[in-house]
């Protein structure tokens, strides 16, 4: 006898069963019923089908069919829209019930293509004085013979039906094209990679765009999404610095060894340290990534004209719970193999502090006087453009050099500062030796042009948002929905970046 944590849990589950028979003969069934969730998670069988059902409604929240248990389904030939929509609404009436009158469907299914293959599917969406409610929709997914493989009822805890927004006047869509294209001729950073022939291209920049809408009401920019509780910030800063070139050079291991005891009271050549060593370039093509400092594959780093550097890792003891999936507590020291100047370097340690914590723009001070000190010289300008915070190691600052008003993507420079001591744990500074000539800028297109472009690319679509506050422990939303233009993505290649000579996209 199986025990739900409600009735109309149970009632769902049988609905479910009566669709999926095959599945009710797997006697492994494991529940969730946690008392604090509104929701009760099951999975059937041993692999990795999984349900998730509110408790007091019903109604199914997600459903996702394994690979393998799609397999139970006899082959049948492949249906066409009529009938997966016929098929589609059957399964939402039995699971939905009168709960579908509020909402309003997608008149066809349609067929979408997915690494995996090819499904079915069909919307149910809420609509309010004919404009949708983008946070809130139920999907039915069918397989292409018609079998159900998959349920998505996305918001539906967000949102109290008894919060329905009252009729807005709104701007045109004209005028929301117009507020767009004003933000996006603002937002048009010119970049250069040297490593991709050099070409300067535009794309908008990511930071001052994020989450960014059009308020319907006002005609002014509004946010969908406010506050900074998450692990990684976008920032766009451009930042004045005196760089002075001085360098740190190791001539030996010893005196890398000697520099780290002395300012991070590690001892390295203790019995327990095993040290790593890799020299780039090399035959596998693996250098080190100052993205996420580890080791990755660049394939320019088998050739022989890849700079050449030698790289120090010492993996340090850790307690057995300690968080080390993101940053795990190491060494590492990379040199110019030819110099033995220091590229770059990390010393992670998981530490409790008791002093006060320095803001993040206190310890963006003290990384950018640390950078000044040692990158090279001539360099005036650096792209402040994102902030790494992990609650154990630090906060890591990256930024991108910035030359004659160009964003120089593949130079990059990172610094960590400990929070509670103001110490500088780590620096990347991009190797000079990579450096190309950067193209002439003076005949790029203006930014209008490529905002253009880049407009060309979305439709605009007058929907409702809840804005979502990440300062709050939970994630949550207002509860009154706010009318918004929304840029939607409808060209069928998909383009990263615009040629600053031409303004054509490109991949």
């Amino acid at each position: 006898m199986i025990t739900y944590p409600t009735e109309a849990v149970r009632e769902t589950m049988e609905k479910w069963f009566a669709m999926l028979p095959g599945l009710r003969e797997m006697s492994h069934l494991q529940i969730n019923m946690d008392d604090k969730w509104i929701t009760c998670e099951i999975r059937v069988g041993h692999n990795r089908t999984e349900l998730e059902i509110d408790k007091e409604t019903g109604y199914m929240i997600d459903f996702d069919l394994d690979k393998k248990d799609r397999e139970w389904f006899p082959s049948g030939e492949p249906i066409d829209a009529e009938s997966a929509t016929e098929r589609a609404i059957e399964v939402a009436e039995k699971l939905y019930g009168d709960h579908l009158n509020e909402m309003v469907r997608d008149h066809l299914a349609k067929l979408r293509e997915y690494k995996d293959g090819k499904q079915w599917e069909l919307y149910y969406r809420y609509f309010f004085h004919g404009i949708p409610h983008s946070g809130v929709s139920l999907r039915i997914a069918l397989d292409e013979s018609g079998n159900l493989v998959d349920i998505r009822y996305h918001g539906f805890h967000d949102f109290d039906r008894k919060n329905k927004p009252p009729k807005p006047e709104v701007i045109t869509k004209e005028e929301a094209k117009q507020a767009y294209l004003a933000l996006l001729e603002k937002n048009m950073m010119l970049i250069c990679d040297e490593q991709e022939e050099g070409k300067l291209k535009y794309i908008p920049d990511e930071a001052p765009l994020d989450d960014v809408v059009i308020h319907a009401k006002t005609g002014q920019i509004a946010k969908t999404v406010i506050g900074k509780r998450r692990i990684i910030k976008k920032y766009s800063e451009v930042i004045p610095i005196m760089a002075q070139g001085e360098s740190l050079v190791f001539p030996n291991l010893q005196e890398i060894e000697q520099w780290v005891k002395e300012h991070f009271q590690i001892d390295l050549t203790h019995t327990g340290m095993k040290r790593k060593t890799l020299v780039t370039p090399n035959e596998d093509g693996e250098t080190f990534n100052p993205m996420t400092g580890y080791f990755r594959f660049v394939a320019e780093a088998r050739e022989p004209g890849w700079p050449s550097t030698i790289h120090y890792f010492w993996p340090l003891p850790e307690d057995e719970d300690a968080e080390t999936v993101y940053d795990p507590d190491v060494v590492w020291v990379t040199l110019n193999r030819t110099t033995n100047e220091l590229l770059s370097f990390t010393v992670n340690q998981k530490m409790k502090y008791i002093a006060p914590r320095l803001s993040e723009h206190d310890a963006l001070q003290i990384g950018k006087r640390f950078l000044e000190k040692y990158i090279e010289q001539g360099i005036t300008e650096l792209h402040y453009y994102e902030l790494c915070s992990l609650r154990g190691t630090g906060n890591t600052y990256y930024f991108y050099e910035r030359r004659q008003g160009i964003v120089l993507t593949n130079r990059v420079y990172s610094v960590k500062v400990n929070p509670w001591t103001g110490q500088v744990t780590g620096f990347y500074k991009h190797d000079a030796r990579k450096n190309k000539e950067i193209p002439d800028p003076s005949s790029v297109v203006s930014t209008r042009r490529a905002a253009e472009s880049f407009l060309r690319l979305f439709h605009i679509e007058l929907e409702y948002v809840q804005v979502e506050d990440r300062d709050k422990s939970r994630r949550e939303k207002a509860p009154v929905p706010i009318p918004i233009y929304q840029l939607i993505y409808t060209c069928t290649e998909r383009y990263k970046y615009f040629d600053a000579m031409t303004s054509l996209p490109g991949r």
